[in-house]
């Protein structure tokens, strides 16, 4: 896995709303089955079955049936009733979807699946098999063929030992496939290109223009390993028990979760890689970790056969301040009009807090609930898809000074937001690089866009905790690269990017450096009430942000207190115009001390006659 691998993010974004309560985790709580059949009625054998959200895939056997495994994270809090898009796939059928609802608990027959035979299966025939590096063969697993000269796609499933033989067209191809490792509850999905290269970078484009035998894949046999930590109350060190945990990677699917037992300790199976840890439980703020809040800022864990136990992967959570406002709205794929399934929402405040994130059910419906008063961005996520803000209440773009700004004062609850997001191509070119502040800081959370010369944005991502991203699925062509941060001014990239999937197919080096700009610039409206937020990371280590908005010009006074009421900075001590202020806490050249012990600190503002404090946490 390369040094950038970690920038496509996890499939499973988060899942505040589940709640594990104990540490074992039911693999299967309902089943599906069914026959697949040609138009002439016959059944056809090692047809793909998958359905969106689901590790497990399946494959029709002889007889035309296959099973699939619904595990517990299927269904949505509330009824136990899902509505999953069911995928078949054969390289000799056209493609096949469906919609099923299915209960937890239910184990359904349901109707013949009839699939269509393409009408031009291909001039030339492809075979290969795909096994471990042991000589063991990877039954069921897809194997993908990308034509790109005329973006055209196939598919080959492997039978039983291993092999594949597909018909496709003459051209140049990039081939690579698929495998799905899963022992108990560790799994995990790996993909090589063709001659065993790990990325499109090393991966080479194959001409064929006759038959062509031993297009073979091999893929090493995964250790397995363990993580393990304790989750803890951050102001009374107390453990805490039933926290939901989710450890996932980058691929697609590729997540655990279980939940701490009653002294607050985890440990949960993995393979080998990169994995992103978030603690949840009802009445705290998520966390990731090392005191992350966001899924982009988090820092991956890394299992290596060096250190396939990694332990002492430790959370202390802390208790939001109570919030009555809540968002409501719908997501939906632009090209089928349906309901986007696990699309990650994020409610950004301006004021640089905690963000809020949730995600979709099956139906494309998000609820952000228990919102503070402020003033908040919305961003919306998914692999795959193209990531926007959201501009009004349907229409999404790729600036947040564009956005559209929900300010919440107590109470309010919108739920009348319908948007949607278009799906990106399946495969393309990639372009990797790394967002800076001015001051060289690593900026994570800044949405990337790919946009073509008709302006239209074809690609995006979003840079993770060391502020690299990377953009898929891009189709030749010459694209303007955006970077778009809150807080910061929206920047292009200083050259136009050339994607030829022949000669250029992956660009390194796409680097940025955004300058900073005032948030209550863009917003242009004055405050209406005295605010002081929280500060954001919180619990913190080394620095924080600590953010306010002043309705009125006057002399302002912000101060940190130690517990025994000791003043250890004066941060603001001046007058101020009506507006939206931040700065940072320790700042070692502002004179302010840089490396204060663990422990609680409060931070008070006063100006005219309002006067609040609040309390924050150093870990060291």
């Amino acid at each position: 896995m390369n040094s950038n691998s970690f920038c496509r993010l996890p499939f499973l974004i988060i899942l505040l709303l589940l709640i594990q309560s104990t540490p074992a985790l039911a693999q299967y709580v309902a089943y599906y089955t069914a026959t697949v059949k040609n138009t002439e009625n016959q059944p056809i054998e090692n047809v793909l079955i998958f359905a969106e959200g689901m590790v497990d895939s399946a494959s029709t056997d002889l007889e035309g049936k296959f099973l699939l495994k619904f595990s517990f994270l299927t269904f949505p809090p509330g009824p136990p009733i899902a509505y999953p898009i069911i995928s078949y796939r054969h390289p000799d059928y056209e493609e096949y979807d469906e919609t099923i609802m299915i209960s937890e608990g239910d184990s359904i027959t349901g109707p013949d699946v009839i699939l269509t035979p393409k009408a031009h299966p291909g001039t030339v025939t492809v075979s290969g098999h795909v096994k471990y590096d042991n000589n063991e063969p990877i039954p069921n697993t897809y194997v993908h063929f990308y034509n790109v000269n005329n973006s055209s796609w196939y598919y080959a499933t492997t039978s039983f030992d291993g092999n594949y033989s597909i018909q496709i067209d003459q051209g140049s191809y990039y081939i690579y496939a698929w495998v799905n490792y899963n022992i108990g509850n560790a799994w995990t999905f790996r993909h090589w290109y063709y001659d065993n290269k790990s990325t499109l970078r090393e991966a080479d484009l194959l001409t064929v223009n006759s038959n062509i035998d031993n297009i073979n894949f091999t893929f090493p046999i995964l250790q397995q390993g363990t993580i393990s930590g304790t989750v803890r109350d951050a102001e009374t060190h107390q453990p805490l028990s039933s926290v939901f945990i989710s450890v996932s990677t980058e691929e697609p699917g590729d997540s655990s979760f279980i939940g701490t037992d009653q002294n607050g300790n985890y440990s949960i199976d993995v393979f080998e890689g990169n994995y992103i840890l978030f603690a949840y439980t009802e009445g705290y703020y998520q966390q990731f970790y090392k005191n992350a809040y966001n899924t982009f800022e988090a820092t991956p864990v890394t299992v290596n056969v060096d250190s396939l136990n990694v332990p002492r992967i430790d959370f202390n959570l802390t208790k939001p301040e109570p919030g009555t406002n809540s968002i409501i709205g719908y997501v939906q794929d632009i090209s089928t009009s349906a309901g986007a399934y696990g699309v990650g929402v994020f409610a950004i405040p301006t004021s640089g807090e905690n963000w809020i994130e949730t995600k979709t059910g099956y139906d494309g419906k998000f609820i952000l609930r228990d919102i503070k008063n402020g003033n908040y961005i919305l961003l919306f996520y998914k692999e795959n898809f193209v990531s926007q803000f959201l501009k009004n209440y349907s229409e999404t773009c790729d600036k947040w000074e564009d956005a559209f700004v929900f300010s919440l004062h107590g109470n309010e609850h919108i739920n009348n937001i319908y948007t949607y997001l278009e799906s990106m191509n399946p495969f393309g070119g990639e372009i990797y690089g790394k967002v800076f502040s001015m001051s060289d800081s690593a900026l994570s959370g800044t949405l990337i866009s790919a946009v073509n010369s008709a302006g239209e944005v074809i690609s995006s991502s979003l840079s993770v905790y060391d502020g690299n991203f990377f953009i898929p699925s891009l189709p030749n062509g010459n694209y303007t690269i955006k970077a778009s941060k809150i807080g910061y001014k929206t920047s292009d990239y200083i050259e136009k990017i050339n994607i030829d999937l022949i000669n250029n197919p992956v660009v390194d080096g796409v680097n940025f450096f955004i300058p900073l700009t005032g948030v209550e610039q863009y917003e242009n409206i004055i405050p209406e009430f005295f605010t002081l937020h929280q500060n954001y990371p919180n619990p913190f280590n080394p620095s924080t942000r600590i953010c306010w908005q002043s309705p009125v010009s006057s002399h302002q006074v912000l101060k940190v207190f130690d517990v025994l009421g000791n003043v250890i900075a004066t941060l603001v001590d001046e007058y101020k115009p009506a507006g939206s202020y931040e700065v940072e806490f320790p700042n070692e050249q502002m004179g302010y001390i840089p490396s204060l012990p663990s422990g609680v600190y409060f931070y008070r503002l006063q100006a005219e006659n309002f006067v609040e404090t609040k309390k924050m946490l150093i870990m060291r």
